[in-house]
């Protein structure tokens, strides 16, 4: 009985510590209100991790905020006022070192590199957008690859079986291939056709 818990014990610090350090330099990606894909990634820095938030326009950084509250004031602390503005004017990570805070840089411009590689690997920026449909709303989700159009989400679960049906299976294919809105309606489904073209016209003014 003693030795099955402390196997126990044992199996609940390894699953710990196996999770530290899976999450010890990551990327995510999610999706601001405009259709602005915000971005995180983080790094060891010279106190402990350091974590950015980029704000996408696009392929374009907009804006970079950095948190590493365990860097020391004013050697690191430099570094993390300093360099948004480098990275955003680079539109990249590769800026130069803060002279004196080469550590807590380069954990900066890690975690930046984090950060864009987990855009590359979620496609993107996801937008969203709605229109009225013949029986109620009709909501797209487009995943963007900077102006491409990637993949294309369609709901519509008021709109008629078989008919406007039709338009929500066969359009996202037609508008990835068209990378545009602009694409013939479905016949016999026109106005639940106009509607994801709209909608999709919505989102993509939302970028």
């Amino acid at each position: 009985m003693k030795k099955g818990l402390i196997f126990a014990v044992v199996l609940v610090l390894l699953s710990c510590a196996i999770l530290f350090v899976g999450n010890g330099m990551t990327g995510n990606t999610e999706t601001a209100a405009g259709g602005e894909a915000v971005l995180t990634g983080t790094a060891e820095g010279f106190g402990g991790e350091v974590s950015v938030t980029l704000t996408m326009d696009g392929d374009k950084i907009a804006d970079v905020a950095i948190t590493g509250d365990s860097e020391t004031q004013g050697i690191g602390s430099n570094a993390i006022e300093q360099l948004p503005e480098k990275i955003v004017e680079a539109n990249s990570a590769e800026v130069e070192a803060v002279s004196g805070a080469t550590v807590t840089s380069n954990a900066i411009m890690e975690a930046v590199n984090n950060a864009l590689a987990s855009n590359v690997s979620a496609g993107g920026a996801t937008l969203t957008g709605t229109a009225e449909g013949f029986g109620g709303e009709v909501s797209v989700t487009l995943t963007m690859d900077g102006d491409k159009i990637v993949d294309v989400a369609i709901t519509g679960d008021s709109e008629t079986q078989g008919i406007g049906s039709n338009a929500i299976e066969q359009l996202p294919e037609k508008i990835v291939e068209a990378n545009s809105a602009e694409v013939e309606a479905i016949s016999g489904a026109t106005v639940t056709s106009n509607a994801i073209i709209e909608a999709v016209n919505n989102a993509l003014a939302s970028k």
